[in-house]
């Protein structure tokens, strides 16, 4: 088990490192040189760690952020609540490079902060006291920062307070550290291009030392990442991070009259060789305190691993899968991942020597997990031998799982990068070329303060027009138009789009989409896939227009679509156009507008006043009940009758095929050339088949009744 063991105290003048704020190392063409911020005199010192002498004092008011290399980022703790940027020099001078500004969207106050990089790309970290929050802004290239992404108490995070904040990057992973003073509390949050995902919560307990926590720091030596931290309870507590984001408690030191760890205020960790060196400052106290500490941690994997500690103190975390662990000599701690449901075994235990960091709260009997422990020596091992072995400093694992909620983020009139985060975050560019990036979740391009008419692609966004030229899209999946003629497309996944006021154009393109057309008379493609589509106010058109397979459409009954209308679903939809296939279309029983565009189609009106157009090829149009108008569309169509007061607006004789349902027509039987000197007479709207007060079917244009009975079948 590591230990942390006193050393030495660093300096000893209470006017230069008495109160002292906040600690930090770094290494400079010099040597390392350790940088104290005190509250007493209101400086910035830099010690040489070689021989404790003080390099520079400079009076600069607030709080330290590690930016790497030789950069030390500062944030205004006065009335300005500004961020500036300071340089470190190679001789341990400062030097300011960006003037203090104040990001967009910063909370009201800023309690903390902490920079961390990923993929090359810099991200800032604040914390608020006042608000429970934690903020991720984006550093663009000219310094300015973008908020991205936000985590706290309103998402089910347990902190209150946050005082500090730190960072480590373990396997390629990098976590932010936060320290809530109000709630005792120690947060490991996952970064994810700038996303925030928390991974574990603990709190301090009697085992441990960071109640009220103000002082937290963090190092990573190859595989190893070690975490600090203190608070108004006289002492330090020392954990180790897991690549999972797990934190696992190593040592708890309380404070002595050699060393000064009263109120501890200010941390550093250093990696010096195979020592692991802990800086401590006190609020009261004045000197900085050294200590020192060894381990090893070997961590497993997600499939079954075999792990072997050395002749030191180790660590050894099973992770998922079954897995093996052999400690070796030392005082080994063994770390379980329980929740795997897998078999694992310790193959060298030594009672009243190794420990069990059981802190998750999980016995050694439960659900469909087993634990296998074999002693060292091949013998028994006792009810109190396990009671025993329980880690002392065991931390308390709060759960970690939040409520990820989406923002809303407006832009200028001029060229924007807006950045949702984890939830389904809504994003408004406003004028201008804007970077729409969703991130995860399900995320939102709104359109809605346009006026004038508005063509946005999310899959070609070059075709864009309006106020949405220049913008691009990442991670976006659905859009909000505005009271203006919109013209919108989606992607290849699902999308949401919804049109809004005015006569509007919507493309779903494939994915399960929903349309949703909003007032006025709109026109809507899903596309492949099962897509719903919502008409609203107005008629509205669903459009099959580049579907090449036959299709069966069905206005009343969606079930019964085929093709590419296969498990869509209609809502408030008036009119309907097919593809170019040999299709087939039924219309409900409202007034219906349907389309039969190329192939030769079959289409029926139902019940309505429907107008049914069949387009090019040799198509088959009912009308059904109700007074409709039937245009066949110029080549050999056949138009059904048998109810209502219907109209063929282009009937060529000679051509094209009427038929007639006699049974439900007339009575008796009656021949072609009988119907039409019986029912038939010339009109000024052309020949007029009349069969009583509830059937007529006119011939619009057709100035006589020869031939005419060479054109009627019967059903």
């Amino acid at each position: 088990m590591a230990k942390m063991r006193y050393e030495t105290t660093l300096g000893s003048d209470p006017a230069a490192t008495g109160a002292v704020t906040d600690i930090d190392i770094l290494w400079t063409d010099a040597g390392p040189v350790l940088y104290a911020t005190c509250r007493v005199s209101g400086t910035i010192t830099a010690y040489d760690l070689s021989d404790g002498s003080t390099i520079d004092s400079q009076a600069v008011s607030g709080q330290a952020s590690d930016m790497g290399a030789l950069e030390l980022e500062l944030i205004d703790t006065g009335t300005a609540g500004q961020i500036g940027t300071y340089k470190v020099l190679s001789d341990g001078d400062l030097a300011l490079v960006r003037k203090p500004v104040a990001p967009t969207g910063q909370p009201s106050d800023i309690s903390a902060l902490v920079s961390v990089s990923e993929g090359g790309q810099g991200w800032l970290v604040l914390a608020s006291a006042l608000e429970d929050t934690l903020q991720c802004y984006k550093v663009t290239g000219d310094g300015s920062l973008k908020q991205v992404d936000s985590i706290g108490a309103v998402d089910g995070l347990g902190i209150n307070s946050p005082s500090t904040l730190a960072s480590v990057t373990l396997d390629g992973q990098t976590f932010v550290l936060a320290g809530a003073a109000g709630s005792s509390s120690l947060s490991v949050i996952a970064m994810d291009d700038g996303a925030m995902t928390a991974t574990d919560h603990v709190v301090d307990s009697l085992d441990t030392r960071f109640q009220g926590i103000g002082a937290m720091a963090t190092a990573v030596a190859g595989a190893r990442a070690y975490v600090v931290v203190a608070g108004g309870d006289d002492g330090l507590t020392l954990m180790s991070l897991l690549p999972t984001g797990r934190l696992v408690v190593l040592d708890t030191i309380a404070d002595s009259l050699e060393m000064g760890l009263d109120n501890v205020e200010s941390l550093a960790l250093a990696i010096d060789g195979d020592v692991l060196r802990i800086l401590a400052g006190s609020a009261t106290e004045g000197g900085v305190t050294c200590l020192a500490s060894q381990d090893l941690t070997l961590t497993g994997t997600r499939g079954d691993d075999v792990l072997t500690g050395g002749a030191g103190d180790d660590i050894l975390a099973g992770g998922q899968g079954s897995d093996q662990m052999r400690g070796g000599a030392g005082e080994d701690v063994f770390v379980f991942d329980f929740a795997d449901g897998k078999t694992d075994k310790i193959l060298d235990f030594e009672a009243g020597t190794d420990m069990l960091d059981l802190s998750g709260g999980i016995q050694l009997t439960f659900a469909d997990e087993t634990l296998k422990i074999l002693s060292a020596d091949g013998k028994a091992l006792s009810e109190d031998d396990i009671r025993a072995a329980m880690t002392p400093g065991s931390l308390i694992h709060a759960p970690v799982t939040t409520v990820v909620e989406g923002k809303t983020l407006i832009g200028t009139d001029g060229a924007d990068t807006l950045q949702g985060g984890n939830g389904d975050d809504m994003l408004q560019g406003m004028d201008g070329g804007d970077a729409l990036i969703g991130g995860k979740g399900i995320d939102t391009a709104v359109y809605s303060e346009s006026t004038g008419q508005l063509v946005v692609d999310l899959k070609d966004p070059s075709q864009n027009k309006g106020v949405a030229a220049g913008d691009t899209y990442d991670g976006i999946e659905n859009l909000i138009g505005s009271d203006g003629r919109d013209i919108f497309k989606g992607t290849s996944e699902d999308n949401f789009i919804s049109g809004g006021n005015n006569k509007d154009s919507l493309v779903g393109r494939k994915g399960d989409d929903r349309l949703d057309g909003g007032n006025d008379n709109d026109l809507l493609e899903g596309g492949p896939g099962a897509d719903t589509l919502i008409g609203g106010e107005g008629s509205d058109r669903a459009m099959y227009k580049r579907a090449t397979d036959a299709l069966t459409l069905d206005m009343a009954d969606a079930s019964r679509g085929t093709g590419e209308a296969k498990g869509d679903v209609y809502v408030g939809i008036e009119e309907m156009v097919a593809g170019r296939a040999d299709d087939m279309l039924w219309g409900d029983d409202a007034a219906n507008r349907l389309w039969g565009r190329e192939g030769d189609d079959r289409i029926w009106g139902r019940a309505g006043n429907d107008e049914i157009y069949g387009g090019h090829g040799e198509d088959t149009l009912t009308g059904g009940a109700g007074n409709d108008i039937l245009t066949g569309g110029g080549h050999h169509d056949s138009f059904v009758f048998n109810a209502g007061h219907d109209v063929i607006t282009d009937f060529r004789p000679g051509v094209e095929t009427i038929w007639l349902d006699a049974e439900a027509l007339w009575d008796g039987q009656m021949g072609a050339g009988k119907v039409v000197s019986t029912f038939a007479e010339m009109t000024e709207a052309g020949v007029v088949l009349d069969f009583g007060p509830n059937a007529s079917l006119t011939l619009d244009g057709v100035t006589s009744l020869d031939g005419l009975a060479g054109n009627i079948l019967f059903l």
